[in-house]
C-alpha cells in the first residue's frame, strides 16, 4: 500500500473519476445555492422592516436558509443514491 501513482505509469483517467457521481453533483448544485442565496442581492430582498414572530426578518431569513441548506446536506449525506 503506496501512494497513487502520478507521471508516466499513473491512468490518466483516474483523476477524473473523483469528480463522477451524483452526490459530488449534488455537492456542487448545493454549493452554488448557498453561494447564491448568501450573496448581496438575494440578501437585500430581505432586508426590510417587519418582522416574524417578533424576530427582524433579515436574521430570520439568514437562520432559516442556513438551516436548509444543512439540513438538505445532512439529508443528501445520510440517503445515499439508491441503485
Amino acid at each position: 500500500m503506496g501512494w497513487p501513482e502520478t507521471g508516466r505509469g499513473a491512468d490518466p483517467g483516474k483523476e477524473a473519476r473523483v469528480f463522477e457521481g451524483l452526490g459530488t453533483q449534488r455537492l456542487l448544485a448545493l454549493f452554488f445555492t448557498g453561494w447564491l442565496l448568501f450573496s448581496f442581492p438575494l440578501l437585500g430582498l430581505w432586508d426590510r422592516d417587519a418582522t416574524l414572530l417578533g424576530v427582524p426578518l433579515f436574521p430570520a431569513a439568514l437562520f432559516i436558509l442556513w438551516a436548509l441548506l444543512i439540513a438538505t446536506l445532512a439529508w443528501w449525506m445520510e440517503h445515499p443514491d439508491q441503485k
